[in-house]
Protein backbone atom coordinates (compact mmCIF):
# COMPACT_ATOMS: atom_id res chain seq x y z
CA UNK A 1 0.00 0.00 0.00
CA UNK A 2 0.91 3.57 -0.77
CA UNK A 3 2.66 5.16 2.37
CA UNK A 4 0.10 8.26 3.02
CA UNK A 5 1.40 11.62 3.52
CA UNK A 6 2.25 12.93 7.14
CA UNK A 7 1.17 16.38 7.23
CA UNK A 8 1.32 17.14 10.99
CA UNK A 9 2.70 20.54 11.33
CA UNK A 10 2.75 23.17 14.18
CA UNK A 11 1.60 21.34 16.98
CA UNK A 12 2.89 21.12 20.54
CA UNK A 13 2.55 16.89 20.18
CA UNK A 14 2.97 14.78 17.22
CA UNK A 15 0.03 13.83 15.37
CA UNK A 16 0.10 11.59 12.76
CA UNK A 17 -2.75 10.80 9.65
CA UNK A 18 -3.49 7.52 8.34
CA UNK A 19 -5.83 5.83 6.25
CA UNK A 20 -7.07 2.95 7.84
CA UNK A 21 -5.77 -0.66 7.11
CA UNK A 22 -5.89 -4.05 8.41
CA UNK A 23 -3.12 -2.90 11.07
CA UNK A 24 -5.43 -0.28 12.83
CA UNK A 25 -8.56 -1.22 12.10
CA UNK A 26 -9.65 -3.21 15.16
CA UNK A 27 -8.19 -0.13 17.11
CA UNK A 28 -10.44 2.16 14.95
CA UNK A 29 -13.52 0.38 15.60
CA UNK A 30 -13.05 0.05 19.25
CA UNK A 31 -12.24 3.96 19.12
CA UNK A 32 -15.62 4.87 17.23
CA UNK A 33 -17.76 2.30 19.28
CA UNK A 34 -15.85 3.93 22.76
CA UNK A 35 -16.03 8.07 21.32
CA UNK A 36 -19.54 7.88 19.36
CA UNK A 37 -21.11 5.53 21.89
CA UNK A 38 -22.46 2.94 19.57
CA UNK A 39 -21.67 -0.98 19.10
CA UNK A 40 -20.14 -1.22 15.21
CA UNK A 41 -19.17 -4.35 14.43
CA UNK A 42 -16.14 -5.19 11.82
CA UNK A 43 -18.83 -6.19 9.34
CA UNK A 44 -20.65 -3.08 9.56
CA UNK A 45 -17.38 -0.76 9.23
CA UNK A 46 -16.16 -3.23 6.01
CA UNK A 47 -19.97 -3.30 4.43
CA UNK A 48 -20.04 0.95 4.94
CA UNK A 49 -15.95 1.79 4.11
CA UNK A 50 -14.65 -0.47 2.40
CA UNK A 51 -14.08 -0.12 -1.65
CA UNK A 52 -11.96 -1.28 -4.49
CA UNK A 53 -9.39 -2.98 -2.10
CA UNK A 54 -9.20 -0.17 0.50
CA UNK A 55 -11.01 1.67 3.14
CA UNK A 56 -12.24 5.13 2.38
CA UNK A 57 -11.86 5.98 6.53
CA UNK A 58 -9.17 7.83 7.74
CA UNK A 59 -7.49 8.30 11.23
CA UNK A 60 -5.41 10.97 13.32
CA UNK A 61 -3.74 8.97 16.09
CA UNK A 62 -0.55 10.23 18.36
CA UNK A 63 2.37 7.59 19.74
CA UNK A 64 -0.09 5.95 22.05
CA UNK A 65 -4.02 5.99 20.69
CA UNK A 66 -6.35 7.01 17.61
CA UNK A 67 -7.93 10.70 18.34
CA UNK A 68 -9.81 11.10 15.42
CA UNK A 69 -11.70 9.26 12.81
CA UNK A 70 -13.49 10.13 8.90
CA UNK A 71 -15.29 7.95 7.25
CA UNK A 72 -16.38 8.43 3.48
CA UNK A 73 -19.33 5.79 2.38
CA UNK A 74 -18.95 5.91 -2.09
CA UNK A 75 -22.19 6.00 -4.18
CA UNK A 76 -22.40 7.31 -7.59
CA UNK A 77 -24.17 10.07 -8.77
CA UNK A 78 -27.59 9.52 -10.36
CA UNK A 79 -27.04 11.08 -13.99
CA UNK A 80 -23.43 11.59 -14.89
CA UNK A 81 -22.58 8.00 -12.48
CA UNK A 82 -19.35 10.12 -11.10
CA UNK A 83 -18.16 8.90 -7.71
CA UNK A 84 -19.88 10.67 -4.77
CA UNK A 85 -17.94 10.33 -1.34
CA UNK A 86 -20.70 10.68 1.61
CA UNK A 87 -18.95 11.55 5.13
CA UNK A 88 -19.89 9.68 7.72
CA UNK A 89 -18.76 8.70 11.18
CA UNK A 90 -16.68 11.79 12.39
CA UNK A 91 -15.67 11.70 15.37
CA UNK A 92 -12.78 13.16 17.83
CA UNK A 93 -11.71 12.71 21.14
CA UNK A 94 -13.10 14.87 23.52
CA UNK A 95 -9.70 16.00 24.60
CA UNK A 96 -8.45 17.06 21.42
CA UNK A 97 -11.14 18.93 20.24
CA UNK A 98 -11.60 22.52 19.05
CA UNK A 99 -7.71 21.69 17.99
CA UNK A 100 -8.13 22.02 14.58
CA UNK A 101 -6.89 18.03 14.23
CA UNK A 102 -10.58 17.20 12.50
CA UNK A 103 -9.57 20.40 9.95
CA UNK A 104 -6.26 18.78 9.52
CA UNK A 105 -7.73 15.39 9.63
CA UNK A 106 -10.31 16.35 6.36
CA UNK A 107 -7.74 17.96 4.41
CA UNK A 108 -5.82 14.63 4.71
CA UNK A 109 -8.32 12.79 3.55
CA UNK A 110 -9.35 15.05 0.60
CA UNK A 111 -5.65 14.86 -0.52
CA UNK A 112 -5.87 10.89 -0.37
CA UNK A 113 -9.39 10.03 -1.95
CA UNK A 114 -10.10 10.16 -6.16
CA UNK A 115 -9.86 13.71 -6.80
CA UNK A 116 -12.35 13.49 -9.74
CA UNK A 117 -14.95 12.86 -7.08
CA UNK A 118 -18.04 14.96 -5.57
CA UNK A 119 -18.79 15.12 -2.19
CA UNK A 120 -21.96 14.84 0.30
CA UNK A 121 -21.36 16.46 3.83
CA UNK A 122 -23.98 15.87 7.02
CA UNK A 123 -22.30 19.02 9.45
CA UNK A 124 -23.54 19.93 12.85
CA UNK A 125 -24.10 23.38 13.24
CA UNK A 126 -20.90 23.64 14.46
CA UNK A 127 -19.15 22.66 11.48
CA UNK A 128 -21.57 23.49 8.82
CA UNK A 129 -19.75 26.69 8.27
CA UNK A 130 -16.67 25.35 7.37
CA UNK A 131 -14.67 26.49 4.15
CA UNK A 132 -14.36 23.69 1.60
CA UNK A 133 -11.57 25.54 -0.13
CA UNK A 134 -9.07 22.87 -0.14
CA UNK A 135 -11.93 20.72 -2.58
CA UNK A 136 -11.61 22.09 -5.93
CA UNK A 137 -15.12 21.72 -7.33
CA UNK A 138 -17.35 24.44 -9.09
CA UNK A 139 -20.62 24.78 -6.74
CA UNK A 140 -21.12 24.54 -3.06
CA UNK A 141 -24.54 23.76 -2.27
CA UNK A 142 -26.11 23.98 1.50
CA UNK A 143 -29.30 23.02 2.41
CA UNK A 144 -30.90 22.86 6.00
CA UNK A 145 -33.77 20.78 6.49
CA UNK A 146 -36.29 20.54 9.57
CA UNK A 147 -37.13 17.40 11.72
CA UNK A 148 -40.92 17.28 11.77
CA UNK A 149 -43.29 15.13 14.17
CA UNK A 150 -46.39 13.89 12.76
CA UNK A 151 -48.84 14.33 15.63
CA UNK A 152 -51.67 11.76 15.51
CA UNK A 153 -54.43 13.10 17.75
CA UNK A 154 -57.25 10.64 17.70
CA UNK A 155 -57.66 8.01 20.67
CA UNK A 156 -56.98 5.01 18.51
CA UNK A 157 -55.05 2.04 18.29
CA UNK A 158 -51.85 2.54 15.78
CA UNK A 159 -51.64 0.67 12.87
CA UNK A 160 -48.46 -1.46 13.12
CA UNK A 161 -45.72 -1.13 10.66
CA UNK A 162 -44.66 -4.32 8.98
CA UNK A 163 -41.09 -5.43 9.31
CA UNK A 164 -39.39 -4.92 6.25
CA UNK A 165 -38.01 -8.79 5.24
CA UNK A 166 -38.03 -9.99 1.81
CA UNK A 167 -35.99 -7.39 -0.74
CA UNK A 168 -38.72 -8.53 -3.13
CA UNK A 169 -40.67 -5.69 -2.08
CA UNK A 170 -38.33 -3.34 -3.64
CA UNK A 171 -38.96 -5.34 -7.00
CA UNK A 172 -41.44 -2.87 -8.33
CA UNK A 173 -40.42 0.40 -6.35
CA UNK A 174 -37.18 1.27 -7.18
CA UNK A 175 -38.00 0.48 -11.08
CA UNK A 176 -40.97 2.89 -11.39
CA UNK A 177 -39.15 5.40 -8.50
CA UNK A 178 -39.46 9.13 -10.13
CA UNK A 179 -37.73 11.01 -6.78
CA UNK A 180 -34.68 13.12 -7.78
CA UNK A 181 -31.98 11.45 -5.80
CA UNK A 182 -28.53 12.83 -6.12
CA UNK A 183 -27.43 9.45 -5.82
CA UNK A 184 -27.75 6.89 -7.90
CA UNK A 185 -30.61 4.60 -6.27
CA UNK A 186 -30.44 1.03 -7.79
CA UNK A 187 -30.81 -2.31 -6.97
CA UNK A 188 -27.55 -3.11 -5.64
CA UNK A 189 -28.33 0.03 -3.60
CA UNK A 190 -31.43 -0.69 -1.82
CA UNK A 191 -29.66 -4.31 -1.04
CA UNK A 192 -27.04 -3.04 0.40
CA UNK A 193 -28.69 -0.29 2.72
CA UNK A 194 -31.76 -2.50 3.98
CA UNK A 195 -30.55 -6.10 3.55
CA UNK A 196 -26.65 -6.62 3.70
CA UNK A 197 -26.10 -6.18 7.58
CA UNK A 198 -28.02 -8.70 10.19
CA UNK A 199 -29.91 -6.12 11.97
CA UNK A 200 -32.72 -5.05 9.66
CA UNK A 201 -34.60 -3.15 11.78
CA UNK A 202 -36.87 -1.32 8.79
CA UNK A 203 -40.26 -1.21 8.72
CA UNK A 204 -42.60 -0.48 5.66
CA UNK A 205 -45.75 0.68 4.44
CA UNK A 206 -47.78 0.78 0.67
CA UNK A 207 -50.02 3.12 -0.73
CA UNK A 208 -52.19 2.23 -3.95
CA UNK A 209 -49.44 -0.39 -4.90
CA UNK A 210 -47.06 2.95 -6.20
CA UNK A 211 -45.33 4.21 -3.55
CA UNK A 212 -43.60 2.44 -0.16
CA UNK A 213 -42.27 4.10 2.82
CA UNK A 214 -39.11 2.62 4.46
CA UNK A 215 -39.05 3.61 8.62
CA UNK A 216 -36.45 2.41 11.01
CA UNK A 217 -36.56 2.90 14.77
CA UNK A 218 -36.05 6.27 16.60
CA UNK A 219 -33.30 6.38 19.21
CA UNK A 220 -35.03 8.27 21.55
CA UNK A 221 -38.61 7.26 21.99
CA UNK A 222 -40.57 4.57 20.15
CA UNK A 223 -41.93 6.71 17.18
CA UNK A 224 -40.84 5.94 14.21
CA UNK A 225 -38.47 7.75 11.47
CA UNK A 226 -39.62 7.87 7.81
CA UNK A 227 -36.29 7.90 5.78
CA UNK A 228 -37.10 6.91 2.59
CA UNK A 229 -39.91 7.17 -0.08
CA UNK A 230 -39.25 4.86 -3.03
CA UNK A 231 -41.63 4.60 -6.43
CA UNK A 232 -44.68 7.17 -7.59
CA UNK A 233 -43.32 10.74 -6.42
CA UNK A 234 -46.54 12.21 -7.43
CA UNK A 235 -48.62 9.90 -4.77
CA UNK A 236 -45.96 11.39 -2.03
CA UNK A 237 -48.69 13.92 -0.32
CA UNK A 238 -51.10 11.11 -0.79
CA UNK A 239 -48.94 8.69 0.95
CA UNK A 240 -47.97 11.09 3.78
CA UNK A 241 -52.13 11.67 4.66
CA UNK A 242 -52.35 8.20 4.63
CA UNK A 243 -49.32 7.80 6.89
CA UNK A 244 -50.37 10.89 9.18
CA UNK A 245 -53.88 8.86 9.70
CA UNK A 246 -52.36 5.73 10.98
CA UNK A 247 -49.00 6.54 12.97
CA UNK A 248 -47.10 8.91 14.80
CA UNK A 249 -43.66 9.36 13.13
CA UNK A 250 -40.89 11.57 12.34
CA UNK A 251 -39.96 12.88 9.15
CA UNK A 252 -37.58 15.86 7.43
CA UNK A 253 -38.38 18.58 5.11
CA UNK A 254 -37.13 21.61 3.82
CA UNK A 255 -38.30 24.85 5.54
CA UNK A 256 -39.65 26.16 2.25
CA UNK A 257 -42.34 23.30 2.22
CA UNK A 258 -43.39 23.82 6.36
CA UNK A 259 -46.34 26.29 5.43
CA UNK A 260 -47.49 24.31 2.38
CA UNK A 261 -47.43 21.23 4.84
CA UNK A 262 -49.38 22.74 7.32
CA UNK A 263 -52.34 22.65 4.84
CA UNK A 264 -52.51 19.49 4.49
CA UNK A 265 -50.76 17.75 8.04
CA UNK A 266 -50.76 17.80 11.16
CA UNK A 267 -47.17 17.87 12.65
CA UNK A 268 -45.38 19.50 15.08
CA UNK A 269 -41.77 21.24 14.26
CA UNK A 270 -39.13 19.74 16.48
CA UNK A 271 -36.19 22.43 15.87
CA UNK A 272 -33.90 19.80 14.93
CA UNK A 273 -31.96 20.73 11.67
CA UNK A 274 -30.30 18.27 9.44
CA UNK A 275 -27.71 20.30 7.10
CA UNK A 276 -26.93 19.02 4.09
CA UNK A 277 -23.50 19.93 1.89
CA UNK A 278 -22.70 18.98 -1.86
CA UNK A 279 -19.63 19.75 -3.72
CA UNK A 280 -19.67 19.04 -7.37
CA UNK A 281 -19.07 19.86 -10.73
CA UNK A 282 -22.43 19.81 -11.03
CA UNK A 283 -24.57 22.76 -11.99
CA UNK A 284 -28.03 21.76 -10.35
CA UNK A 285 -30.89 23.54 -8.66
CA UNK A 286 -31.49 21.71 -5.86
CA UNK A 287 -34.57 22.62 -5.49
CA UNK A 288 -35.89 19.68 -7.90
CA UNK A 289 -34.19 16.98 -5.45
CA UNK A 290 -35.21 14.77 -2.75
CA UNK A 291 -32.77 14.89 0.22
CA UNK A 292 -34.11 11.30 2.64
CA UNK A 293 -32.79 10.81 5.95
CA UNK A 294 -31.64 6.94 4.35
CA UNK A 295 -28.27 9.45 2.71
CA UNK A 296 -27.04 9.72 6.43
CA UNK A 297 -26.00 7.47 9.19
CA UNK A 298 -28.42 8.90 11.48
CA UNK A 299 -30.50 6.33 11.62
CA UNK A 300 -28.55 3.71 10.03
CA UNK A 301 -28.64 0.51 12.41
CA UNK A 302 -25.24 -0.95 13.10
CA UNK A 303 -25.23 -4.61 14.74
Amino acid sequence: MKKLKNLSIGFKEKFFFSRVNKKNFTNTINFINKHMRIKIKKNFYVNRYFSNKKFNSFICYNNTKIIAHVGYVQYLSKFEKNIIYSRHSSVVHKDYRNKKIYSNLLDYSFKNLNNMAFFLFWPNNNNKKRNFKNIKKNFCYKIVNNFIFFNLKKNKKLNKLNKLKNFKIFDKYYLINTYNNIIFKDKSYFKKRYFDLKNNKYYYDIFDNESLAIFTDNKFNKNPVLIELVGNKNKKKAHLLNLSKKFKFYYCVHPSKLTNYRKFFNFRDTKIEFNFIYLTNEKLNMKNYDIHLSDTDSFLKTI
